[in-house]
């Protein structure tokens, strides 16, 4: 006599029973992921940069606060789990909260620049489709709104807040082409990077066998040596946004002579 053989439990997916004979799986994110600031207090999940495994910190975020959102039989759409939206976006971008300034700051590849919380609010509902598309957890479709996301981005600035984020170390001068270092007495070229925290941008490159011959000998011809030498000096302090010697520079002479030129020339 043959028998029946019993039926597999269902398997429990993210949103309820899956089909018998399967396995529950979760599709991945497909944003890359960004560094976050050094040093930002975002908690244990370390937000790698994009040569990592994004898998494994979708993973990990979920270890960390749970699922996407919580659902239950009854209502299969539930609510958001808003700590664990504010700490995916915020291992997808480079972004920081200034809390004096109530604003948001993300880094754009050379310097930090301000974002409103409505351009936050649309990335988190954009993300929430993106899953929902995928058929990892179709009913986020439904959580999109300003009412269930006003939460996470709450939470957001609590996990990437960093005040007086742009204090920073005095030496440190973005230009065109990348970070000069100035702190140690000599000049260095260093990379962009979110650790170099600025908003402040020289859009001129530095060129190290530059000769600025017109400066030189337009504006600075008609003086000696330890005049040309001291209003350089003076220039290089406008740079480095610190008055290093603790001195007034006043410009003294005949007209139409280059001393309105001169004080004009860092604005352009």
């Amino acid at each position: 006599m043959k028998t029946n053989p019993s039926t597999p439990e269902p398997v429990q997916g993210p949103n309820g029973p899956e089909p018998s004979g399967t396995t529950a799986k979760r599709k991945r994110p497909t944003s890359p992921y960004i560094q976050p600031p050094e040093d930002d207090g975002l908690g244990e999940i370390e937000c790698p940069g994009v040569d990592v495994n994004m898998n494994e910190i979708f993973d990990e975020v979920c270890q960390k606060y749970g699922e996407p959102h919580f659902a239950t039989k009854r209502n299969p759409v539930g609510s958001l789990n808003e700590p664990f939206w504010a700490a995916l976006y915020r291992c997808e971008h480079d972004i920081l909260f200034e809390p004096n300034e109530n604003t948001f700051y993300e880094f754009g590849g050379d310097i930090y620049r301000s974002l409103t919380t409505h351009l936050v609010l649309d990335r988190l509902s954009n993300r929430l489709r993106e899953l929902a598309i995928e058929n990892d957890y179709p009913f986020l479709n439904q959580l999109t709104g300003t009412r269930h996301l006003n939460g996470a981005i709450s939470h957001l600035k609590g996990q990437t807040q960093k005040a007086e984020a742009f204090n920073n170390e005095r030496g440190l001068i973005h230009v065109a082409n990348g970070v000069l270092d100035v702190r140690n007495g000599g000049i260095n070229l260093l990379k962009f990077s979110p650790k170099l925290i600025s908003r402040n941008l020289i859009p001129v490159e530095y060129k190290p066998k530059s000769k600025c011959t017109r400066f030189i000998n337009e504006l600075l011809g008609l003086l000696d040596e330890d005049d040309r030498l001291l209003l350089q000096k003076f220039m290089g302090q406008y740079l480095l946004g610190n008055n290093v010697i603790q001195k007034m520079l006043i410009l003294h002479g005949l007209g139409e002579t280059g001393k309105s030129t001169f004080v004009k020339s860092p604005e352009n």
